[in-house]
């Protein structure tokens, strides 16, 4: 069974505490989660650059990406000139095409065919394949051609994010092999533990007593956590 972000976050701070009983922390979960969306994503490349393939585990899906409707105006004048895209997340650039799985619409039924800008551009005058929907990725927009219908308005991809931070809760499986993932806690571990140094709690007060974390600005000199600041 896939690990939740929450439970490979934990895992990596239990690790690092050596299991001790405290309940002061000198590195938050965020920062942690942080550190785990990174070493995913040099860990997928790493894999790719090996074998030349991808994992299933490795994907995203991003159902709610509103398509839309841009008119060129220069100079005040409208050029006539209209344009259909979408935002996306931004994907894993070194895995080129395969950095995507599926792009279409929301019901799975009908996939947009991916092509290259100047492909895009000409795309008019092929024989076999001018009316089929296409698209084209400039940074994180998608350029729609030959919507399947006029109504379109979302768009569903399937890919492998840069960040996909904002698009997954702590509570969701992670997007990543489970081969790998005892591999990104040892690098993970290995990393935090050569900054930081963390003891046994010896007064369990249920309070935080610990030094400024590592991944916060420190106190002002004088202040303490339980001493309020004047002014």
């Amino acid at each position: 069974m896939a690990k939740t972000l929450a439970e490979i976050g934990y895992s990596i701070r239990n690790q690092i505490k050596g299991y001790f009983s405290t309940d002061d922390e000198r590195i938050s979960i965020e920062f942690i989660y942080a550190k785990a969306w990174d070493i995913r994503s040099m860990l997928i490349k790493e894999e790719y650059r090996k074998f030349r393939q991808l994992n299933d585990q490795d994907y995203i899906s991003e159902c709610c990406l509103e398509v839309c409707c841009d008119e060129t105006v220069c100079e005040g004048e409208d050029s006539l000139a209209k344009d259909h895209y979408v935002n996306i997340p931004t994907l894993e650039s070194a895995l080129g095409y395969n950095g995507v799985k599926y792009f279409g619409t929301t019901d799975k039924k009908t996939p947009f065919r991916r092509v290259n800008y100047p492909g895009y551009l000409y795309s008019d005058y092929e024989s076999y394949t001018k009316n089929v929907p296409t698209y084209t990725l400039v940074d994180t927009k998608a350029f729609l051609k030959n919507l399947p219908t006029d109504t379109l308005k979302f768009i569903c991809i399937i890919g492998i994010f840069e960040n996909p931070r904002g698009h997954c809760d702590p509570e969701d499986a992670f997007p990543i092999a489970r081969h790998l993932v005892h591999k990104l806690e040892l690098i993970a571990v290995k990393q935090l533990m050569s900054t930081i140094v963390i003891g046994p709690d010896e007064v369990n007060n249920a309070r935080d007593d610990s030094p400024a974390p590592i991944n916060q600005a420190s106190k002002p000199p004088g202040q303490t956590s339980n001493t309020p600041q004047n002014g």
